[in-house]
């Protein structure tokens, strides 16, 4: 047994025991916001306990994800997406985070985009809600857009084919520096407004990376947007499997 598979099997079980009674904690606090007679001091108490709590179980679930995926053991499980359903069930969820900043999102087809894919939703869900969170997080006016294109398709049967799609994510925040371009999908590294990378693991971008690239992906990459340094793209390429 190598030392990354010994590692992710100790992490896997650890992950266990301490998600289980956390998930107790998270059920009694949404169980306590429920109840009326409880003044505004005991609510907001209840959702410290309730935001702290969530925060340490996506701690747990990224450690242990990472762990997975360096020790190789991370399954991708494909099947068919509807990809229209999908993209606007990504939508819907940055949509309300970003009109809670008072900021615009919106997602737009660049291309014409096959109806349906086969692919790891799960995992997929995970890449596009990693970046376009980091985006909406670090803009405070402005938009911020997912924007996603067909680029080539590989003929494979008469039933199939592969297609890569590109899914690009514009936004008008702060931007980053070549040096911090350089530690973001590093594990634990985060940049920018100390306040902000409270709100983060520092996980999410380096397991974003690998996920892509254990996907068959070409990996994700940052470059300026063309507001003169203000702001930032992020682009991720993936290969499908395209249903005619």
């Amino acid at each position: 047994m190598t030392n990354g598979t010994s590692k992710s099997d100790f992490l896997s079980s650890m992950s266990h025991e301490l998600r289980t009674p956390l998930n107790g904690i998270l059920g009694y606090t949404q169980i306590l916001a429920r109840d009326r007679t409880l003044n505004s001091t005991q609510n907001n108490s209840i959702q410290i306990i309730h935001e702290s709590g969530t925060h340490l179980l996506t701690l747990i679930n990224d450690v242990l994800d990472l762990a997975k995926i360096e020790a190789r053991r991370l399954d991708l499980n494909p099947e068919p997406v509807h990809l229209e359903s999908f993209l606007h069930g990504i939508e819907g969820i940055m949509k309300m985070r970003a009109e809670q900043k008072n900021i615009l999102f919106k997602y737009k087809a660049m291309s014409s985009l096959p109806a349906g894919i086969e692919a790891d939703e799960k995992r997929l869900r995970q890449v596009l809600l990693n970046l376009l969170g980091n985006s909406v997080k670090f803009t405070e006016k402005g938009h911020v857009y997912l924007l996603v294109t067909a680029l080539r398709e590989e003929s494979t049967d008469q039933n199939n084919k592969r297609v890569y799609l590109r899914f690009e994510i514009e936004d008008t925040g702060v931007g980053m520096t070549p040096e911090q371009l350089e530690k973001i999908f590093q594990p634990f590294e985060q940049v920018g407004d100390k306040a902000k990378q409270a709100e983060g693991t520092g996980l999410g971008l380096a397991i974003t990376q690998r996920l892509v690239e254990a996907m068959g992906g070409l990996g994700v990459s940052h470059y300026p947007t063309a507001s003169g340094g203000h702001g930032r793209g992020d682009s991720g390429e993936e290969p499908t499997w395209a249903r005619q």
